[in-house]
């Protein structure tokens, strides 16, 4: 029986820092496929782009996962990758725009796979979870919106993503709306006039908001990013159809890990009951996993696993 689980952060093609976990956690690889003898890993997305070893981390993951020893949640760049093959109903125009920047957010992927392997990747994620919920824990990219994945259970029977999904977002709102909530997590845009620029020096109009903790009531509440917001700007109420906008994830629910945030260490729970594992791979921080057993009742940052 299994002992537990090792929920993996965001990976971004960096496959040396991800050999390295693996192996510091005592998987080994056993007829090309990383096992472990009595645990299973969970990536939580973002596996592709970025990083230089792209190849090598999809052939380690879709191996895992097609040998049930691992799950892997799809994230925001998965989605993009599998948009960016997916017409819009029989239009020549793709779901995620061919444009230059879409384009060079994919280049560290496309540029390592020919169009048909690329085509073929986007098909085997179209197939995966957007989100799993086990009895002591749930997993996410960015984001479990309760409301939506109850709809999406009680339509589909699955959490997992499909074709027929993928055809229904087009014309269905509500689908839009809870693939973008689950993988990018909660946006919201500034007033007019403001922005802030990200460590990356892109300067944006919206804000990443906090899913946790009590009902926000101004920006300052709900910010979730390390640049500071301009005190006026902090203080400013926010407007009735963002308040609407937020979902709030509650004490008492349970375990919750997502990944998407760019963390840096020291490694931190985001709260009681939901862990990040994103710090920041892709950068100059370490892949981490978070080693959950099944007699664990609650969240320790001390089981928090890097090398």
């Amino acid at each position: 029986m299994s002992s537990g689980f090792d929920i993996i952060g965001d990976i971004h093609g960096e496959s040396d820092k991800l050999e390295a976990l693996l192996l510091a956690m005592g998987y080994r690889e056993q007829t090309g496929v990383f096992q472990h003898p009595d645990r299973k890993a969970i990536f939580v997305g973002d596996i592709i782009d970025r990083g230089p070893g792209v190849r090598r981390v999809v052939e380690i993951v879709s191996r895992m996962v097609g040998d049930d020893h691992a799950y892997l949640v799809l994230g925001n760049h998965e989605l993009n990758l599998i948009n960016w093959f997916r017409p819009l109903g029989l239009s020549k125009t793709f779901a995620h725009p061919h444009s230059k920047a879409n384009r060079l957010q994919l280049s560290a992927t496309l540029d390592v796979f020919s169009e048909d392997e690329a085509k073929s990747l986007a098909n085997w994620l179209s197939y995966q979870p957007l989100f799993l919920e086990f009895p002591k824990f749930r997993v996410a990219h960015a984001l479990w919106d309760q409301h939506f994945i109850s709809r999406f259970i009680d339509t589909y029977s699955s959490c997992c993503l499909s074709p027929e999904v993928l055809r229904q977002s087009d014309r269905n709102p509500w689908l839009l709306q809870g693939l973008d909530r689950l993988t990018r997590g909660l946006n919201l845009r500034l007033p007019e006039g403001y922005f802030l620029t990200g460590n990356d020096g892109v300067s944006r109009k919206r804000i990443r908001a906090k899913f946790w903790g009590e009902a926000a009531s101004n920006y300052g509440n709900v910010l979730l990013q390390a640049q500071p917001l301009p005190p006026e700007l902090a203080a400013r109420e926010l407007t009735a159809i963002q308040k609407q906008q937020l979902c709030r994830y509650g004490a008492q629910e349970r375990p919750l890990f997502v990944g998407h945030y760019w963390q840096s260490l020291p490694t931190n729970l985001f709260s009681a009951n939901i862990a990040c594992v994103d710090f920041s791979a892709a950068g100059t921080g370490p892949l981490v996993a978070y080693r959950l057993y099944h007699h664990h009742t609650a969240l320790n940052p001390e089981h928090y696993f890097y090398v």
